[in-house]
Order: C-alpha cells, then structure tokens, then sequence
C-alpha cells in the first residue's frame, strides 16, 4: 500500500503492509493426485479385471463431450469387475477419493455397478463405494480382500441414479473411520480395521461410465497453514474533522499520483476549511488489483481495510466525517462507517457513494446509513448509466439516489461528477447535489432536514426516467454440518454440529473437505469474538490452501457478525479444502466462535468482460481526464 506525500498528514503510516505479505501465501499442496483426462492420457492408471482373466473386455480410454475429457470405462460381462488403479500398496493413510460419475449404459448387471476405491492394497483387495444396483437405486460400501467382496453397509436410494446424469461421489478415511458421500450427502458413516493405508482408483461392472475430476486430497495441519502478518497502526491525526476519499478495484498506481483521484485530492483541500477539515486519500492500489477473482476478491480487501480504518477513526472520537468511494470502495466507508458508529456514536457520518459495486443485493441493501442510526448521518448515492449495468447502477435503500449519467455515462462519469461540483459549486446544472450537500460545505441542514429523504427513488438530473438495472442473482447453500464433513482439527477446537469454538494460547485451527455439488465463488459464515478483555486474535480462512481473507479482533463490531469471503474465481463441481486457522498476538486467550458456514454462489462477470466496459467507457465517453482512461475501475 502507497501513500502519495499530499496525503501523509492523516494515518500516514496506517498499514503500511497491512495484509500484504501475506496475501499470496498459500499452503502445502493438500493434492496427492488428480486427473480431469483433458490432456487425452491415463498415465498414471492401470486396469485390470476382478475376477477373471480380463481376456473380454473393451479397453479404458478417454473420450471428450464438448471439449471436457472424461475417462471411459465399459465392463462388458457381468462377472467382469474392470477396475482403475492408481499407487495400490501406497503408504497413504488419512486422505478424501472423489470423483465425478457418468452412466452411460446397463449392460445387465444385477448389482451395485459404479464406484470409487481407497485404501487399496493391490487389485482384488481395498473398499469400494459404489451406486446402482439392479434397479438403479442402491448405494453400498464393501471390502475386497484377494477379490471377495464384503458387505459393510448398504443404502436405498431416494430417487434412482438416471443414465446421462453426473453423480459427485467421494469417500474419506480418517483413522479406522470411513464416511461417504453422494452429491455432497452423507450416505455411510462407519468404523473398518482392515485396511489402514493404501492406493486409491474407481470401478465399474456391467456398463458403460464416464469419470471425470478425479482427486485425492489430504486434509492441511496448523503447519501448513501460514500464518498472516498483520501491522500496528500509528496515525498521525490533526483535526477534529476529516474528509475521507477512495478508490475501487483495478486502479492504477498512475491514476492515483497523477489522474482523476490527484485532481480529487487537489479539489477538496482547496475547498475545506484547512484548521477545520482534514483530508486524506486512502491508495489501496497495490492489493485492489491484479487479483484472479477480480472486483468480488477486492471487495474482501476492502472489508478488511474498512474495519482497520474504521476502528482508527472511531478512535479518535471526531465530531464529523465525510466518506467518499468510488466502486468496490463502497464496502471500505461502509466497514468503516459500521465501525465509526458502535465505537464513537456521537460522530456525524456522511456518505458518498460514486458508482457503487455491488456484487450482489446483500451489499446495495448494506451500503447507506443504517436504521438504528441517528437522524444526524446520512448518505447519498451518484450513479450514472454505463457498460457495467447493474453492477453498479444500484438503487440504495439506505441512501440518496441520483442519476448522473447527463454528465458522462461512464463507470467514472459520478467522480468527474463529484469533483466538477467541487470546483465550480455555483453552477445550476448540479442541482445543489454534490459537494453542496455536504458536512464541509455547510449544506448538511437541507440534506437531513427531509428536503432530500433516503430510499427507493431516483433523482435524475437533466430530466428523465432512471433506468431499470436489475441485480445479479445470487445461491446460498445449507449450513455445513462439521460434524458430519471430514475434518482435521487441533485439540482444543470443538466441533458441534454446524458450529466450531475455536480458543487458543498458540495458533488453533480446524480443516475441513468439502463436496462441491454445483458452482460455488463466495464462502458465508457468523463470527463471534469471545475473548476476555486484552485479547488480539487474528482468524484467517483459507480456501485449498490459499489465503482468501482475514478478521482482526481489534477491529470487528462487538457480537455475532456474517461474513461473505468471495473466492478466486468459480469453483466447479470437485472436493475442496476449507481451513481456517486463529493466531493470538498478546498473552490474553483468544476465542472465536464460528457458525452458519455456507457456499454460495453469484452471477457477477469474469474481470476480462469487465475490461470491455473500460472500451465501452471510451467510446461514449463525452470528455477525458488527464489520466487512467484504459482500464475499467470498479
């Protein structure tokens, strides 16, 4: 993070690497195999037949449906069991088998047909869970030992396994406990001492199948998880007011120092009372952009900075603030804002919102001023009809609505808005919106006075309807039961149902697998703090190992609160690894409380359509500023 030299009066050397050394760290690989058949080869398998001499059989290969690689498998006779094998006799003990599972074709088999194998010792002895059965509507989980199979547990199928239908199936072993799962259910939960430790593959008998994303993965230890860094604030503060402006994602450091947020940095300064107001930019630049899963990962580092920055403010007990963001940066002054309020609730807020991102409703019915405060705050909302659609032309409930797009439709058309309001306040076209209505103007009275109300209705200046942008839809799973996930954990960690209390003296953590069945881009879940007084936990979540995001105990609202932590991109039907892990910075215990854990899933664009709005925002574009007009800024 970089802070340019007009800006080093207030929180000068605030984060200085906040959340930047560690943000890229990732862990150990939890991988010990996998194969999605795309490159057109099975090194790495072998197959047989179990029992039998395999003399009649149709050769395993890969076949491509839409370009997508699938392993092939067609046991012709019924007796014939043809098997994959991959590292039989391996000294692997604890791990997760998965795969995806096509039926093709019955070839009159009378039992259960298709299936995935662990623990395997060689070819005729390992476990084995597999789904069909005669009439297509079992499940059954067996031990071969030298090719006789063993029953250990049978299921009856709510509804029959359909031919032309993908099935996620997957089995865990955790010391002599084995448990399975079809489509991400809990199908089989029980204890075998046989096998402890062995190769991994799949099976199929009397019919044609297709295997795809097959994996085995482990489960990540403390170890394996980095720890994240985390920086002391040490603000410098001088005044009793402060200004306070920021940008979205994708940014450039260029824009920055010498573009449109220069120019916004230059106006206010030379519009506020300078004994009176302070001013300050905050440059998240360096870790907004370049991110794989583009705008929806910079709103979780926006999160994070808004807490930090909140908790500073509210630290200082100022009398008033005016928070300005630009896109993405609409969820770091609402954190902040959320922080300001509970920790010094006497402070007056004002919100400007240019152009806010939100990726789904939850974040436009969050942006704003929220009910249960005080008549004295309030916010306002300048968008302008642009490529980025719906994204950010958001009607917000909890602010002032103004439709800007008479002066530029484009994603950057509310900041050149704003800061022409700034240098020319006199001019009618404004309609006295803009830098008229707020705190450090004087027109703060009219704007909390009901002459402008908050709420479901649009002011277009110039004249005009509003447009009707609808939001992007948006999936929320069930509550992950934990119990029932495979899971490694340290001692202290407890586990009840869906919820995990997490203390520690030393770093805690809890890692979970879990069955992907449709397509998942953001993790939800509750956090409650319950340390005694003097504690500083920081809780990372990592997601296959990678960071994704971070709550520092210093800077979180006091009880239960939900987070929405968005992924590095679209996550398909697989197993993944869920980890988070608690480290304490003082002497004092710290202990968290988690809860309510949910994937979910939101249509928002990939970041390469959004670089076309940056084009689109070029072509109608009615004027330029003296910079950063390549890139679309959210």
């Amino acid at each position: 993070m970089k802070y340019s030299k007009k800006n080093q009066l207030f929180l000068s050397s605030l984060f200085a690497s906040l959340l930047l050394a560690g943000i890229c760290n990732t862990a150990s690989a939890a991988v010990l195999f996998s194969d999605n058949f795309n490159d057109g080869n099975l090194d790495g398998w072998t197959f047989q037949t179990l029992p039998g001499d395999g003399s009649n059989f149709v050769p395993e290969t890969v076949n491509f449906i839409g370009g997508n690689g699938v392993l092939e498998m067609n046991s012709i006779r019924n007796e014939n069991n043809r098997i994959g094998m991959v590292m039989p006799g391996a000294s692997y003990s604890d791990y997760t088998v998965s795969s995806r599972i096509q039926f093709v074709s019955n070839t009159g088999g009378t039992g259960p047909t298709d299936g995935i194998i662990g623990r395997a010792q060689n070819s005729g002895s390992f476990y084995d869970f597999s789904v069909a059965g005669v009439n297509n509507n079992e499940a059954v989980l067996r031990r071969f030992v030298n090719g006789t199979q063993n029953v250990l547990a049978t299921y009856d199928l709510s509804s029959p396994i359909g031919l032309g239908n993908w099935y996620d199936l997957s089995m865990n072993f955790s010391g002599n406990r084995i448990r399975t799962y079809l489509n991400g259910d809990l199908i089989f939960n029980l204890t075998d001492s046989a096998y402890s430790s062995g190769g991994f593959g799949v099976h199929t008998a009397a019919r044609k199948s297709y295997y795809d994303n097959f994996s085995v993965k482990t489960l990540s230890t403390g170890n394996d998880l980095p720890p994240e860094p985390r920086q002391e604030p040490t603000p410098t503060l001088n005044s009793n007011n402060l200004v306070f402006y920021t940008h979205g994602w994708n940014t450039s450091q260029n824009t920055w120092d010498n573009g449109i947020w220069s120019e916004m940095g230059d106006a206010l300064r030379g519009a506020v009372d300078g004994n009176e107001w302070q001013v300050f930019g905050a440059d998240w630049t360096e870790i907004s952009s370049g991110l794989r899963g583009g705008p929806v990962q910079a709103v979780n580092r926006a999160r994070e900075l808004g807490e930090a920055y909140g908790k500073v403010m509210a630290d200082k007990n100022y009398d008033q603030i005016h928070l300005i963001a630009h896109s993405a940066g609409s969820q770091f002054i609402t954190t902040a804002a959320s922080m300001v309020k509970e920790f010094s609730p006497q402070t007056k807020i004002h919100l400007t919102f240019l152009d806010p991102y939100a990726p789904t409703e939850q974040y436009s019915q969050a942006y704003g001023i929220n009910p249960d405060w005080t008549g004295v705050n309030w916010a306002e909302n300048y968008s302008s009809r642009d490529a980025t659609g719906g994204l950010t032309y958001l009607e917000l409930p909890r602010a002032r609505n103004v439709d800007v797009s008479t002066f530029g439709n484009t994603h950057r058309g509310p900041v050149e808005f704003y800061i022409d309001t700034i240098k020319d306040p006199n001019n009618l076209a404004w309609e006295n919106y803009g830098f008229q209505r707020s705190l450090e103007s004087g027109g703060w009275p009219a704007s909390t006075s009901g002459s402008y109300p908050l709420g479901n209705y649009w002011e277009v200046l110039g004249g005009g309807p509003p447009a009707e942008l609808g939001l992007s839809s948006f999936r929320i799973d069930s509550a992950q039961d934990v119990d029932n996930v495979p899971h490694a954990k340290s001692d202290a960690v407890q586990v009840s149902g869906s919820a995990i209390d997490i203390p520690t003296f030393s770093p805690a953590w809890i890692s979970m697998l879990l069955d992907v069945t449709d397509p998942v881009n953001f993790i939800t879940f509750d956090v409650e703090f319950l340390s005694e007084v003097g504690a500083e936990g920081l809780l990372a979540m990592y997601w296959d190992g990678e960071v994704v995001s971070t709550i520092d105990e210093r800077y979180t609202l006091s009880g239960n609160n939900s987070y929405t932590m968005w992924l590095s991109g679209i996550m398909e039907p697989g197993t993944y690894e869920l980890a988070f892990r608690l480290d304490p910075f003082t002497g004092v215990q710290s202990r968290v409380l988690l809860d309510n854990i949910q994937t979910g899933f939101a249509v928002v664009p990939e970041p390469s359509s959004l670089a076309l709005c940056a084009i689109c925002g070029l072509l109608f574009a009615n004027r330029s500023r003296k910079a950063g007009l390549g890139r679309v800024q959210l």
